[in-house]
């Protein structure tokens, strides 16, 4: 079995595997962004891939991506109407196309996929929180930076008097952001596997 810490950092869906960046660069740039679509992909991880989980893997994999997309479309329609109680509509508005890219990666990625194979259910469970867990976090200290660095303030207070990197608040500031995050995530496993 993993250690789940692999879970947490190296299979991190938006530091390691690329999935959700276009909502982390373009729409996670502040922290009340990031904790919008954090909140929507934890509700769709957390309420969609265990019903999914409930498919047997002897049905063909095309019909499987069928219910998985058919399920967290489902799960979106709630998660999206909590959002706009939990935070301000208007906000949750923003984010336009973001949201629903949001069901597209969960159900069609192979990774989250591979979470559905059977195995105890705690080990399912704290694999899918793990996983969870870690791209809700990037999620929130992409946000975070973003604002700081990119705005100078953090939920709308002023921190610096001026923007120190006024870059970081557009979409390539978050590309940017996003490859340095990911290099400083990824750089401890890569000097592992050359030690080994």
């Amino acid at each position: 079995m993993k250690p789940k810490g692999t879970l947490f950092l190296r299979r991190n869906f938006l530091l390691t595997e690329g999935l959700y960046a276009a909502a982390a660069c373009c729409f996670a740039d502040s922290l009340l962004h990031a904790a919008i679509l954090s909140y929507i992909l934890a509700f769709l991880m957390l309420f969609s891939v265990p019903l999914t989980a409930l498919l047997p893997l002897r049905v063909p994999f095309p019909v499987r991506i069928l219910v998985y997309s058919v399920t967290a479309g489902l799960v979106y329609v709630p998660a999206v109407m909590s959002a706009r109680i939990m935070f301000d509509p208007s906000e949750v508005g923003k984010a336009g196309v973001f949201l629903p890219l949001l069901i597209l990666c969960t159900a069609l990625s192979e990774s989250c996929t591979e979470l559905l194979v059977p195995k105890k259910l705690t080990s399912f469970l704290l694999s899918l929180f793990c996983c969870m867990a870690g791209v809700c976090t990037a999620f929130l200290i992409l946000g975070t930076l973003r604002e700081l660095l990119g705005s100078g303030t953090l939920l709308g207070r002023t921190v610096f008097p001026s923007a120190p990197v006024p870059l970081f608040a557009a979409p390539c500031g978050g590309i940017i952001l996003t490859v340095m995050l990911s290099a400083a995530v990824c750089a401890p496993f890569r000097t592992e596997k050359e030690a080994a």
